[in-house]
């Protein structure tokens, strides 16, 4: 869901720069942004549009944006819009600017998931292998594997192998949650 309101907010982002350019005011701009997304990031833009609109602070808007989408890409987008209400200036350009860091970090996003997709699939192949090795060593020699399971130290060879693929995919799991 994250995802699909950072795209979202890009779409926005280049619908409020494109308008801004041809010298429409911010409020005019807004209010065009908003007739032409979807949801789920409609209904909350409309909502901040018409607040603003029925007198409440646009400051205080953008805080409250940034604070009910607790995404970094929203909070940047937030305080840049409260800092031009607050002291002017060029909201295109850092507008235009804050759309490119957010398709920057959308691009790394989907390489970090494609990559972490890759090593999980390693780890769940490497697994599967050695149950399948494990598998083939009891049908061709299966008393020989019994006996030696039988044995105190196949016991604890046996134990302390599960008990480091556990550590192992747990350990993979906590690494494929990077933040960035």
């Amino acid at each position: 869901l994250s995802l699909k309101l950072e795209q979202q907010l890009v779409d926005c982002i280049d619908l409020l720069v494109g308008s801004i350019k041809t010298g429409s005011s911010l409020q005019v701009s807004w209010d065009s942004m908003t007739t032409q997304i979807k949801k789920p990031l409609k209904p909350i833009l409309t909502d901040l549009a018409n607040r603003v609109r029925l007198g409440d602070s646009p400051q205080a808007e953008m805080e409250r944006l940034a604070v009910q989408v607790p995404i970094e890409t929203f909070i940047l987008f937030a305080t840049t819009l409260k800092v031009h209400w607050n002291m002017g200036g060029g909201l295109a350009t850092a507008l235009a600017g804050i759309a490119r860091t957010v398709r920057d970090r959308i691009e790394i996003s989907r390489k970090l998931h494609a990559n972490t997709v890759q090593a999980q699939f390693s780890v769940f192949i490497v697994l599967i292998v050695t149950y399948l090795i494990a598998g083939t060593v009891w049908v061709m020699n299966g008393e020989h594997l019994r006996e030696f399971l039988e044995s105190t130290v196949a016991a604890y060879l046996v134990s302390g192998s599960i008990i480091l693929q556990a550590i192992g995919i747990l350990w993979m799991r906590k690494l494929s949650q990077m933040r960035f």
